[in-house]
């Protein structure tokens, strides 16, 4: 920066003593700065330093975003993570549900098989049932009192320990149906019967469904 050189003299009083001070000019002619004050705002110096501040600020508020987005997205995958459990496959050999990773999931807890609301469910998902066949559904049930034969149509297979399961879910009722997508997300937790068809639409517009959807187009 220039020296700033003394444009004129004044008297200035301290105290009862007059002395003699030197006003100061900014370089770029603008206003008087008297003694002992800042350069004024409009040095070049001070003013590419105030843009870089700037900038600075905006590249940080930048980035600051750009991270938040990345672990929203990163998170909205799997917004509700099914809790893990194991069902039994022929044989009674136990499988994570982590195997079915890529396969909706239709999970029914209820106390036993010959239970009203449990028979009026499955009734709903027989109206349906090639179409779940379709999507390569799996229906897993956990009877918390009474084990017995499902008779249904429909293949389903059973939980290893029901009881760990209605408590992993939350479930206190006699009755809870869950829909769990692709992904390994809940898409739907009731404890009311739901419409067949209302499942099949479920199962259609989950996250992972349309993501799929969009990336044929």
């Amino acid at each position: 920066m220039q020296p700033i050189t003394c444009k004129k003299t004044r008297n200035i009083n301290t105290r009862g003593h007059r002395r003699l001070a030197c006003e100061r000019f900014s370089i770029t002619g603008g206003t008087p700065v008297p003694p002992g004050f800042p350069e004024h705002p409009d040095s070049p110096k001070q003013a590419n330093l105030s843009n870089r501040c700037a900038l600075l600020s905006i590249r940080i508020l930048l980035l600051t975003f750009i991270a938040f987005a990345l672990t929203s997205f990163s998170q909205a995958d799997v917004v509700r993570p099914a809790p893990d459990f194991i069902w039994l496959k022929s044989g009674n050999r136990g499988a994570s549900l982590h195997t079915l990773r890529g396969q909706p999931v239709i999970l029914i807890v209820a106390k036993s098989p010959r239970q009203r609301i449990f028979r009026a469910q499955v009734g709903q998902l027989q109206k349906v049932y090639r179409l779940l066949g379709d999507k390569k559904a799996v229906a897993i049930a956990a009877f918390t009192e009474e084990p017995g034969v499902i008779r249904s149509n429909i293949p389903f297979v059973v939980a290893a320990n029901p009881a760990a399961v209605a408590s992993a879910y939350g479930v206190s009722g006699n009755f809870a149906i869950f829909i769990l997508g692709k992904d390994g997300n809940i898409d739907l937790a009731n404890d009311r019967v739901i419409p067949g068809q209302r499942i099949l639409d479920i199962i259609n517009n989950s996250f992972v469904v349309q993501r799929d959807n969009r990336r044929s187009e």
